[in-house]
């Protein structure tokens, strides 16, 4: 009976042992259990904020594409507005080319320099003006000096050449009046053409009977327009390659000028623009001591 009474014990022991390390195991089970629950629930938080997120990037991106199919449609129209121009100015270069059949007398010759001027100033795309000394260089050779602003868009270089086309048409047309009445016109064409050195605006101009070079040709057309995002020779002095000289040009600021890289370009606090000066000295040929061009410095 004894025996029987230990043998009891010892059973209670053991399943008392057992009964302890399932409830261990019950309470390491609920621990986990509400471990995944909580990582569960901060995986839908996450979730739900991704999804927010991706829902606030899709609208913004309709939203762009609503801009960039209005932009593109601003853009439609104006080239539609362009192609208009283009035309007329087409138009206004085919009637201007019509040879003339009145003959060649003093109040031609002022009709024609009308015209000519009048063609000039009525294109407010390339803003140009273009005078002659007229009567006050009686006795010496009439200057022509015009300036202009062409179109600044890149993406449509053939306005700028029909603008270029325009303008040189006048000058020609102003000095072919003054070689009638039996001048020796020169020509100096200055301005802001937005157009590189080796572009078809430049190339058109170089090769115009008008005959003219950049007073900046000895320094191979340098940097004119220096920004953050754009740096490129954008500006130019034309004149007459045969009957005048680029004696001195003052040098660009670039090339020397701290400020410019203490601020990465132009505009900044020592200089309002974002196009530098271009300054020629020019001379008549033959009326100056031989010599090479020289360059002032800035």
């Amino acid at each position: 009976l004894t025996q029987v009474v230990e043998d009891m014990r010892a059973d209670k022991d053991r399943w008392h042992r057992n009964v302890v390390a399932l409830q261990g195991r019950v309470d390491t089970g609920e621990a986990e259990y509400r471990l995944l629950q909580e990582q569960m629930q901060q995986r839908e938080k996450e979730a739900n904020a991704f999804i927010r997120e991706l829902q606030k990037e899709a609208e913004a991106l309709r939203r762009e594409m609503q801009r960039m199919r209005a932009e593109e449609a601003d853009r439609e129209a104006q080239m539609e507005s362009l192609d208009r121009m283009l035309q007329g100015i087409s138009e206004d270069s085919a009637s201007s080319a019509a040879p003339s059949t009145s003959s060649s007398t003093s109040s031609s010759t002022s009709s024609s320099t009308s015209s000519s001027t009048s063609s000039s100033a009525s294109s407010s795309a390339s803003s140009s003006t273009a005078t002659a000394c007229g009567d006050q260089c009686a006795g010496k050779s009439p200057l022509i000096v015009a300036n202009t602003h062409l179109f600044w868009n890149p993406q449509f270089e053939r306005v700028k050449c029909a603008q270029a086309n325009m303008l040189t048409s006048a000058l020609e047309e102003h000095a072919s009046a003054l070689f009638s009445a039996g001048e020796s016109p020169r020509v100096i064409l200055c301005g802001d053409f937005n157009s590189m050195p080796d572009s078809k605006v430049v190339s058109s101009i170089r090769t115009c009977p008008l005959r003219l070079k950049s007073a900046y040709d000895a320094l191979n057309n340098p940097i004119t327009t220096y920004t953050r995002t754009f740096r490129g020779c954008l500006d130019y002095i034309w004149h007459s390659r045969d009957t005048l000289r680029a004696e001195s040009i003052l040098e660009p600021i670039w090339s020397k000028w701290a400020p410019l890289k203490e601020y990465g370009g132009l505009p900044n606090p020592y200089y309002p623009s974002d196009h530098m000066c271009l300054v020629a000295d020019l001379v008549l040929v033959g009326e100056s001591k031989a010599g090479d061009s020289n360059i002032a410095p800035q």
